[in-house]
């Protein structure tokens, strides 16, 4: 990649900005901003639909509005691919 290409990368993954329409972002708070954002009830309906999916790609789930808000909770683990899906 060309040096302005790697400048706004750098430029726009580690800045903050809380403006929506922003194309700054720190990239490593962005993916998982729906444990401040989402409501925990919303959370575990979707968790319910997408079970077999989560664990098939290594997510846990959030037990509790507690626990999804933990610093300590880590919603992505090891993933296994290597299981069967089931075919329609």
């Amino acid at each position: 990649m060309g040096e302005a290409v790697d400048d706004f990368f750098k430029a726009h993954t580690k800045k903050r900005d809380k403006s929506a329409y922003s194309t700054f972002r720190v990239s490593h708070d962005v993916p998982f901003q729906w444990t401040k954002d989402l409501d925990y009830q919303f959370v575990k309906q979707i968790q319910e639909v997408c079970s077999e999916a989560m664990v098939l790609w290594g997510y846990r789930a959030a037990l509790s509005a507690g626990h999804m808000r933990s610093r300590h909770f880590r919603p992505v683990g090891p993933c296994d691919v290597t299981r069967g899906v089931p075919v329609i």
